[in-house]
């Protein structure tokens, strides 16, 4: 018997689906800031590896446990770089396009949907608002770049090479 499955990581436009239901609520984030909020929305299991303290994290991976997939794959890092692939051709498609500012995630006044997918948004967005609301209040918390910012904090980017400034660049 053969089996199918579908990886939303694996899934361009999956990939610009989560990508414009981002920018909708958010109303516009740094691209570095979307791929770890996009990581999280497909693995929020994962959530444990942020450096954060608090019992939040661990309530959202024990709630989220359940969509852990069958196949896992060796590290979130090495999950996070194929990710960042299929992130870089959604966002550049949807810029080709103009749906999304060049700078940021953001929508532009040429972003227009009819209401059923405008439905699928939000049921998108509610169902992993706690886990989006987490890591948007990280990234409000301790700024994305530099050491302790949300790029450090994840694990998942490095920061190293980030502007060094005492104020937050995002």
């Amino acid at each position: 018997m053969l089996g199918l499955n579908f990886y939303p990581h694996q899934d361009v436009y999956h990939t610009a689906f989560r990508a414009l239901a981002l920018a909708r609520i958010t109303g516009g984030i740094k691209d570095d800031a979307y791929r770890i909020v996009d990581y999280f929305t497909i693995f929020p299991f994962d959530l444990p590896i942020i450096r954060h303290r608090g019992a939040q994290k661990k309530r959202l991976a024990e709630q989220f446990a359940s969509v852990k997939p069958y196949k896992w794959y060796a590290s979130p890092s090495s999950t996070f770089l194929q990710l960042a692939e299929y992130q870089t051709i959604a966002l550049d498609m949807l810029r080709e396009r103009d749906l999304i500012e060049r700078q940021e995630l953001r929508l532009t006044e040429l972003f227009a949907v009819d209401a059923g997918l405008m439905a699928e948004f939000d049921g998108f967005v509610e169902r992993m608002s706690p886990v989006i609301n987490y890591i948007l209040g990280l990234n409000a918390e301790y700024g994305l770049y530099g050491e302790g910012g949300l790029k450090d904090r994840s694990t998942l980017m490095t920061f190293k090479y980030d502007v060094k400034n005492s104020a937050h660049v995002d």
